[in-house]
């Protein structure tokens, strides 16, 4: 009796102990699929890559922008804005908003291109926003036409004290050319401009031979 109850025993702790491992073995391999090992912060990733290298910053977002989900752009152009130094933020924003912007699948645009040009507007410091705001408000807008309305409201909440500034900006943007008079140019004096007019034929050369 006392020897079988000890078989029992000891097969209950064979049991138990190859229970866990197969129980072990089945978690590590749950916890394998549902991951990979994280890749690192494509935000830390960007910054540094355009703080080594600022002239290349509209490739490097448009790298990271192609190579991320279209919810990561957003947050690529605010580390890569802020890495850049006053003189490039002022002369590659309007540019790397727009790359970025384009870098997106055609039908994310629409709805990441407010996020990304409110991104860039919000990483300006405030004594640059009146030299990058507008720019990148209006070259953005001219990429996703639809997304303006909340480019341009984005861009008055991050700066309101250049209401007037961004306006203007934009207004200018889709207004159309001017239409010019040809003989305007020509400086007809005649209400037909017949002058001017004929001041556009090449003379003839009255005493050959005539350059060419």
């Amino acid at each position: 009796m006392m020897r079988s109850l000890s078989g029992n025993r000891t097969g209950c702790w064979v049991f138990a102990g190859a229970a866990l491992l197969v129980a072990l073995w089945a978690g590590t391999g749950r916890a394998g699929a549902q991951a990979a090992p994280p890749s690192g912060d494509v935000a830390t990733e960007v910054a540094a890559a355009v703080s080594k290298d600022p002239d290349r910053a509209v490739r490097i977002v448009v790298d990271a922008v192609a190579g991320h989900t279209p919810e990561q752009a957003a947050a690529i152009v605010d580390a890569a804005m802020r890495a850049l130094s006053p003189a490039h933020r002022k002369a590659l924003a309007p540019s790397l908003v727009a790359a970025a912007i384009r870098a997106l699948p055609t039908a994310d645009r629409l709805p990441q291109a407010p996020a990304c040009a409110c991104a860039a507007i919000r990483a300006v410091p405030p004594l640059e926003q009146r030299e990058v705001i507008p720019p990148v408000a209006v070259t953005a807008a001219s990429v996703v036409p639809e997304a303006r309305a909340k480019i341009v409201e984005c861009a008055l909440a991050a700066a309101p004290d250049l209401a007037r500034v961004i306006n203007a900006a934009m207004a200018a943007a889709v207004a159309p050319l001017p239409q010019v008079d040809a003989d305007a140019t020509t400086g007809s004096t005649l209400p037909d401009g017949s002058v001017g007019r004929d001041s556009l034929v090449p003379m003839r050369c009255a005493s050959p031979p005539c350059p060419g």
